[in-house]
């Protein structure tokens, strides 16, 4: 490898940071600044509708909501905490902390009864409230939107039992209560900053309803819902109708209602927010808020800095000539699509990783069935010079012939026909004596027409098309189970979920991408190349995911591959699995474009392809307006290290493996640093602060905890093992009647065998540097597996070429060259 490719990651890194560094002092002293002399100057009143949903809003049974989304800004609303189903304290708590937060053991019953005095109240029971969500992964701190409206000479005031948990300082405490709105005093209205407003209509209506003997709650009749929604618009008219001229209004149905999760609504009205579709930094998706971001929007509308402990970003709003109805319809078709892939994704990773297991089977059997000793026994003495050949000279004839194929310069990457295998031959002057028949000068489809060889029996010639069918069929099988990731992504450039039937809908979707991508792989003159199909398969995954995630990753979301608003774990960049799918298409489309050159004698060339593919997927990955993935860019430096000293004839050794580790780290944290710098930073950016504040060290702890916890989830655990399992003992080990299939393969792909060490670099680094753990190798294997089995399986369909049906013996190991390791 050259010292321009040994040395490019850190050398970036470094730049960046001696660059960056003064612009970090110079944010540094303007936060202190900012944070020293801010005063409220502005006022919010904050109208939490528990379990509000876009279905809920109609033109005559909600015409104030109606009117609201027709002249302000409106997004779907994603309320996830710390559990699947957000009760409404974990969302008023959530509110308060600007982090995920928790009301424990509380059941999503009615929110405690605060305790007044005079006219402010305090929280039931605050300090173990507190105690509590402080002791989570997330490290919430309750009372931080009520602290810095008071740190800023402000005061709160709080409608409803729940909106005291919203607008209580770290004590508990809010300055002003009322136990409805109608109960709001004289003048009450205009007399704090911050004013949050509970309206628990729907939410009561489902409590009304009761559970079940099971304790699960019944589901709540729809005419029930509609009224209890018409209810509370009812309410929030009245609240409109009192607010103060210049009140900036933000309206969110910030939990859910029974056992289900879903999208809500958020609405915003006010300076800044007119008829628009509501979004912010969290999220990067139009129409898409999430409930961390309404206490940062709570906090600019005050003119306030956002501490650090909130991780939410202020809503945007995105102009839009949009009518209402198609507002309401556009933003209750978010939470439908997620619906739809709630209910579908965990049966499809059984369905993919179960047809991996199936295919790892079948393919057991076709490929260590012994075919050729009833052909050869069949054979017709003295016919062929193929029978005359002792089993040493049939090895020796074999190696000569395969090292004819493999280092013959003249031949191309996708140029690599049947035919390969004869010319290979000619070159190593081996095996000149046998008639050819022009019939198979196709490769084994031209067998298969004329149904026998020369001097073969029928019966034996039968056996021998049967095999080759078994083999082709074994090869589309791999590649089909190839194209299915990528084919999920694909899936939604269709609004399948708007379909009567969204699961028909979107498995038939699934399985014509499938098709398609296939059917190109198998199409063109590469489909005769060792790794022609499968670089087609590797190259459009590539970049399917590269340019999604730099067009804002709207296929990612609410995939069945990808991340849903549900979890809110991700909205934009690459997801955990949508990198494992990146990161080894990059790597094998950088290393099966490199085999031209490589085997032209250009090796340079093919080193500055590795280099040059390297260097864009690193950036698309690591980038924050694009993948946005910080343990991704970890494990893909060394991966890709490893590719190029390979390539490039070098050893890979654990010094150089250690020093890439760290190159990658480097190039990370450079990345993080710039991030840093923006006005409103990623996740990446802050825990760049995180580290310089000395509090990183619980994030690796947690992220590293989660990584362990990963072992459990019995679907990917078995999918790497059984994939290991099979590329290890169906795959690399040879038998006692034939060479091991990978040794074949390697001996016609010089870039097959880097590719695959490059790819298990990268599984193995990326799950533990990544909190998914064994997501990443499971995923990996799911797209690297299947294509070194298609390579395998087409070294034995071209052996089969050159050696006229027969098996031999396995070849005699040549030595490999430092370019194959």
């Amino acid at each position: 490898m050259s010292a321009a490719f040994l040395s490019v990651f850190p050398v970036l890194g470094m730049v960046l940071l001696m660059i960056l560094g003064p612009a970090f002092w110079a944010r540094q002293s303007a936060h202190a600044d900012a944070a020293d002399g801010s005063r409220a100057n502005g006022r919010v009143a904050l109208v939490g509708i528990p379990g509000l949903r876009w279905s809920d809003v109609s033109e005559h049974g909600t015409p104030t909501l109606w009117r609201l989304t027709r002249e302000g800004s409106a997004g779907a609303l994603s309320v996830r905490t710390t559990r699947v189903n957000t009760c409404p304290a974990d969302g008023w708590l959530t509110v308060s902390a600007g982090q995920r937060a928790r009301f424990a053991h509380g059941e999503c019953a009615l929110a405690p009864v605060p305790s007044v005095s005079g006219v402010s109240a305090s929280a039931p029971d605050w300090a173990q409230i507190r105690n509590d969500n402080a002791g989570t992964s997330y490290e919430a701190q309750t009372g931080l939107l009520g602290d810095a409206v008071h740190r800023a000479g402000g005061c709160t005031m709080a409608v409803g039992p729940g909106a005291v948990l919203g607008a209580a300082d770290g004590g508990g405490r809010v300055d002003v209560y009322a136990p409805s709105p109608r109960q709001v005093p004289a003048g009450g209205w205009s007399r704090c900053a911050l004013t949050a407003v509970e309206i628990d209509d729907i939410h009561r209506a489902h409590i009304r309803t009761g559970v079940d003997a099971e304790g699960s709650s019944i589901p709540i009749r729809r005419t029930a819902r509609a009224e209890a929604a018409t209810a509370a618009d009812r309410q929030l008219a009245a609240v409109l109708g009192a607010l103060p001229t210049g009140t900036t209004l933000l309206v969110a149905g910030l939990s859910d209602t029974g056992g289900v999760p879903h999208l809500h609504v958020a609405l915003a009205g006010g300076a800044g927010f007119g008829p628009a579709y509501l979004t912010s930094n969290a999220t990067r998706q139009p129409g898409i808020v999430t409930l961390t971001d309404v206490t940062a929007t709570t906090l600019k509308a005050l003119g306030l800095p956002q501490p650090k402990q909130a991780v939410g970003s202020a809503w945007r709003a995105e102009p839009t000539e949009a009518t209402v109805a198609d507002k309401v319809h556009d933003l209750d078709d978010e939470d439908v699509a997620a619906q739809a892939i709630r209910r579908v994704q965990p049966a499809f990773f059984i369905v993919l990783f179960g047809g991996q297991l199936l295919l790892y089977g079948l393919a057991t059997v076709a490929l260590r069935r012994r075919w050729g000793t009833s052909d050869r026994r069949e054979d017709p003495p003295n016919t062929s010079a193929e029978t005359e050949a002792s089993p040493v000279q049939g090895a020796e004839e074999t190696r000569r012939s395969l090292n004819g194929a493999a280092g013959s310069e003249a031949s191309s990457m996708l140029d690599e026909t049947a035919e390969d295998g004869q010319s290979g031959q000619e070159a190593s002057g081996a095996r000149q004596e046998r008639p050819v028949d022009k019939a198979t000068e196709g490769g084994p489809s031209g067998r298969e027409a004329s149904g026998t060889r020369p001097g073969r029996s029928p019966d034996a010639g039968s056996r021998y098309a049967a095999r080759q069918r078994i083999l082709a069929g074994t090869r589309v099988i791999a590649l089909v189970g190839a194209a299915t990731p990528v084919a999920s992504f694909l899936a939604n450039l269709l609004p399948w979920w708007r379909s009567e039937h969204p699961l028909p809908a979107l498995i038939l979707t699934v399985v014509a991408w499938i098709t398609a991508i296939t059917a190109l792989a198998l199409a063109g003159p590469w489909r005769r190349s060792l790794v022609g199909a499968g670089l087609v398969i590797a190259a459009i995954t590539a970049l399917v995911l590269a340019v999604d995630v730099m067009t804002g990753s709207r296929l990612q979301l609410n995939s069945l591959m990808g991340y849903t608003a549900l979890v809110a774990g991700r909205f934009y960049g690459f997801g955990n699995q949508a990198f494992a799918l990146f990161a080894v298409a990059a790597l094998l489309t950088a290393a099966w474009l490199a085999e031209r050159p490589l085997r032209a004698g250009r090796e340079r060339a093919a080193v500055a392809v590795v280099t040059a593919i390297a260097v864009a997927a690193v950036a698309i990955d690591g980038w924050p307006s694009w993948g946005s993935d910080f343990g991704g860019v970890i494990a893909m430096v060394p991966a890709f290290a490893v590719l190029g000293l390979l390539i490039s004839g070098r050893r890979v050794s654990a010094v150089r493996l250690g020093l890439f580790c760290v190159a990658g780290a480097v190039v990370v944290l450079a990345i993080a640093f710039a991030d840093s710098l923006r006005a409103d930073p990623s996740h990446l950016g802050r825990f760049w602060d995180d580290l310089v504040g000395g509090e990183a060290g619980g994030v690796i702890a947690r992220k590293a905890g989660a990584m362990l916890r990963s072992l459990g989830y019995w679907p990917f655990t078995v999918a790497v093992v059984a994939a290991l399992c099979f590329l290890f003992f169906v795959l690399a080990k040879p038998l006692q009647w034939r060479a091991a299939l990978l040794e074949r393969a390697y001996h016609r792909s010089r870039t097959l065998r880097p590719a695959l060490l490059s790819a298990l670099t990268l599984a193995i680094a990326g799950m533990l540097v990544n909190d998914s753990g064994v997501v990443i190798p499971a995923i990996a294997f799911s797209l690297a597996i299947p294509l070194t089995l298609a390579a395998s399986v087409r070294a034995l369909e071209l052996d089969e070429t050159t050696d006229g049906g027969s098996t031999s013996p396995p070849p005699m190991p040549r030595p490999r060259s430092a370019a194959t390791g």
